[in-house]
């Protein structure tokens, strides 16, 4: 789920037409990455978790207060992927939309980079732990008769019990 919604914010980025509809888009991959830090489940990760919900609620705000910059100064274009009347600072509001939309993809040295890298840090950790099959958890999914189904929460691939992959 949390990987299917940072997949669906990416293609709307990618087809938004106006500037807008890419800060939406880019809440909405945020959304998916505190999805994914929730799904890795450990106390380090949801703690990480904080720490990417204040950057990315910073960052998304200010890639929507730019945009409306944008808009104001181009008149009837707004904010639209359309000619209009020219902004007059089109160096600082260009170079500020572009600041934020790298911080919020994270990229280094902004502040989202340390957040994903922290959070990839995390998944590595949980992946190096061995599994015992006889202590999975197990979760409960769904409401009514799919309430009996159960989805193991970590699942990892073992050639024999010293080797993991």
């Amino acid at each position: 789920m949390a990987i299917a919604t940072i997949a669906i914010g990416n293609l709307g980025v990618y087809a938004a037409t106006s500037l807008r509809l890419i800060a939406a888009n880019i809440v909405i991959v945020s959304v998916g990455t505190l999805l994914l830090a929730f799904v890795i489940g450990d106390g380090y990760s949801v703690s990480i978790d904080f720490y990417y919900l204040l950057h990315s609620t910073v960052v998304t705000a200010a890639l929507f207060l730019i945009a409306d910059l944008i808009g104001t100064q181009l008149g009837s274009a707004r904010d639209q992927f359309v000619t209009g009347r020219p902004v007059i600072q089109p160096t600082f509001l260009g170079g500020a939309f572009l600041h934020t939309a790298i911080a919020a993809n994270g990229l280094p040295p902004l502040s989202g980079f340390v957040g994903k890298a922290l959070l990839l840090e995390s998944t590595c950790r949980i992946a190096k732990q061995p599994v015992d099959a006889n202590k999975v958890k197990h979760q409960r999914v769904g409401r009514g008769p799919i309430k009996m189904i159960k989805i193991p929460t970590r699942v990892l691939l073992v050639d024999n019990e010293k080797d993991f992959v």
